[in-house]
């Protein structure tokens, strides 16, 4: 995890990775501009599901632990969603997370409208809100298309065995190479910069979660 030495929101949100953590900030900045309530939060990137075990053994050790009210799990939901949940749960048993009154996770990118986690990353969620203007100089469309006509050829190339995973955050960074504003820009800087639609209705179940922690 992060090398946070103290606690100082009573709400907790922990991040699976920097780049979800680094979008959470800017995601938060956006909602306070826009007039919404929230409660003081502190961001964590624990940096792994398979590093949970480590987060609690870190937090129930660093001063101001008494003050977390609520505490929130932000991960992909990739392609093993069943047991990452298992992972969730039984972090949730430890005693840290047991002392809090409400405790909970958020599946990235996001639920349906039948209320279902899709599968997917936080970079699925940011490709469906990237503005058609972030493009600058060049046509949105031709530039979008020529970079997922690349990244196929590249996809192609790794062999099936070897397919990108997260494919979506390869196309986003391939398109911001063929900018002047966004290029070499993590996902993070770029959202604060404005490539993305932080209105767009894919947010719709991010921003209730966090809105719920009221």
């Amino acid at each position: 995890m992060s090398k946070q030495s103290i606690i100082t929101g009573e709400v907790l949100l922990l991040c699976e990775r920097l780049e979800m953590a680094q979008f959470m900030h800017v995601y938060l900045r956006h909602l306070f501009k826009q007039g919404i309530s929230l409660p003081n939060m502190q961001i964590v990137n624990y940096q792994g599901i398979d590093k949970l075990g480590l987060l609690t053994k870190r937090l129930i050790q660093l001063e101001g632990r008494e003050i977390v009210r609520k505490a929130v799990f932000f991960a992909d939901a990739a392609d093993e969603r069943g047991r990452r949940m298992q992972k969730f749960f039984a972090v949730r048993d430890n005693t840290f997370f047991r002392e809090v009154e409400y405790c909970t996770h958020f599946f990235f990118p996001g639920k349906k409208s039948t209320k279902r986690w899709q599968k997917g990353y936080l970079e699925d969620m940011l490709l469906q809100s990237l503005r058609q203007e972030s493009s600058e100089c060049s046509d949105y469309y031709n530039l979008y298309n020529v970079s997922a006509e690349y990244l196929q050829t590249v996809n192609c190339c790794r062999g099936r065995e070897n397919g990108l995973l997260n494919y979506s955050r390869h196309l986003l960074y391939t398109y911001f190479a063929g900018t002047d504003k966004y290029v070499g820009m993590r996902l993070g800087e770029a959202a604060m910069a404005g490539a993305f639609d932080l209105q767009h209705p894919c947010y719709n179940s991010l921003k209730e979660c966090l809105e719920s922690l009221n």
